[in-house]
């Protein structure tokens, strides 16, 4: 171990921080940023449908952790060709780069109507597997019915955000998600309490406003795009201008990471299928944990898109000795952010609750949780950063599959259960234990980065692209 540490610091010398931190500002800044506003969509529901009452969130809360499932499949298979991307943009290869980007969108259209038809006529049905409260499935049901619409909106908008990064341009996503959320808060205080000349529609407004400001921010995408005509842009028959072969090749490729988001989001769900039967508080005060979170780790998955896309391209240009001390960089510019993000995290737990309108007993399990939260919020970045990013350059799917997925299904999932039906545990103990796949999914990556195996070149698999 600490030869690793002199070697990381080696490493991390060889390269100029002007040339490295460039790197970083292109990308990482821009979308944490970018993730921070998305996450912050949420908060801004949670908030102001948090001032109607507590029992109000649970039945939208539980349909958006549905939804979420969805968003993160459709990241995932993104992000998937968002590998070969950024290598054929390094490798100089445009018509086989414009080639992914209509397999991505051909086989993600497909996803988001089986999606979309689900969600709007079997919403309750979908509902009733996460809580027997009916109130809630109703309310819930309502809620996802509306905002199954936004399937395809999520689509278009997380192809050209993915296409976008994989050319070094974080900027136009995170305008789009900036005016994304100003518009959701304008027609959140509008549509939920009947301001500014609107009809009052209560959550079922938060819903209409999420709807609204997700059109308008896929709608400023593709208009941005098309305007400029900068390298992600191209004629409609450049972009499905791909045999079945291309087709078969890119989507099986970009399946494993689909695979790996949206099972990492069903196991996800399960987690708040713990605690909204476990009790409703239970899940009112996991809902704040879990917003919180979320916006804290946008700084992690900043880093490890930015790792991704850096070392994708000097991995497709062929330099795998610069990708591996480029590695080494970001995993000790990753740690240096984690802690700030942790330290900011034990500062603000005590105020964070005081933003909504909860009792007592509530607000005191959720500050809890928050501490849980920052405690291995360094440990999860790491994890974070090697398995979105590094492995996922070098298309090492396979093993970040089986690191992030066994780990949740075999350690966290049943934790989680265990800990709060079985041994009636405090929240926080419960969260603690769920933790734990957290420190042996570190303990994994590590080896396995140390292998040097994530490291390879993905285009001169030309048998497969040609």
């Amino acid at each position: 171990m600490i030869f690793l540490v002199i070697n990381i610091i080696q490493d991390f010398m060889k390269i100029t921080n002007r040339e490295f931190y460039k790197s970083i500002k292109q990308i990482a800044i821009y979308v944490a940023i970018q993730n921070t506003i998305s996450s912050s969509l949420m908060l801004v529901d949670v908030i102001m449908l948090g001032s109607l009452g507590g029992s109000v969130i649970n039945g939208p809360g539980l349909a958006g952790q549905f939804f979420y499932v969805f968003s993160l499949g459709i990241f995932g298979f993104a992000n998937g060709g968002q590998i070969y991307l950024s290598q054929f943009f390094g490798d100089k290869n445009m018509d086989n780069y414009h080639k992914t980007i209509g397999v991505i969108f051909t086989a993600g259209f497909v996803l988001s109507t089986l999606f979309f038809i689900a969600s709007f006529f079997f919403s309750e049905e979908i509902l009733s597997l996460y809580s027997s409260d009916a109130s809630v499935i109703i309310s819930g049901g309502r809620y996802l019915k509306i905002i199954s619409v936004n399937a395809p909106l999520i689509l278009i908008t997380s192809v050209l955000a993915a296409a976008s990064r994989s050319v070094g341009d974080a900027k136009l996503p995170m305008i789009v998600s900036t005016l994304s959320l100003f518009l959701n808060t304008f027609l959140n205080y509008g549509l939920i309490y009947g301001n500014l000349g609107f009809p009052e529609y209560g959550y079922i407004g938060a819903a209409y406003a999420t709807v609204i400001s997700c059109l308008v921010g896929a709608l400023i995408n593709v208009f941005v795009i098309v305007r400029r005509k900068d390298v992600v842009y191209a004629r409609l028959k450049e972009y499905l201008n791909f045999n079945f072969q291309f087709f078969k090749k890119i989507s099986i490729s970009s399946s494993p990471v689909m695979m790996n988001e949206l099972l990492w989001a069903l196991g996800f769900s399960l987690y708040s299928m713990a605690y909204s039967t476990y009790n409703t508080s239970a899940y009112t005060s996991y809902i704040v944990y879990m917003v919180i979170n979320n916006i804290m780790y946008s700084a992690a998955i900043g880093l490890a898109i930015a790792d991704s896309v850096v070392l994708g391209n000097i991995l497709g240009s062929g330099d795998i000795e610069k990708a591996k001390a480029y590695e080494k960089k970001f995993t000790v510019f990753q740690m240096q952010i984690s802690v700030v993000c942790a330290v900011l995290l034990v500062i603000a737990a005590n105020y964070i609750p005081d933003l909504f309108n909860f009792s007592v007993g509530i607000r005191a399990e959720s500050i809890k949780l928050l501490y849980v939260g920052a405690v291995f919020m360094p440990i999860k970045f790491y994890t974070m950063l090697h398995i979105v990013g590094t492995m996922r350059a070098g298309g090492d799917l396979r093993a970040s599959v089986l690191i992030d997925i066994l780990t949740m299904y075999l350690i966290g999932v049943p934790m989680g259960f265990i800990a709060l039906h079985y041994f009636d545990y405090p929240l926080w103990l419960a969260q603690v234990m769920i933790s734990m796949e957290e420190v042996v999914k570190a303990i994994l990556c590590f080896y396995r980065i140390r292998s040097g195996k994530w490291a390879r070149n993905l285009t001169t698999q030309k048998e497969f692209l040609d």
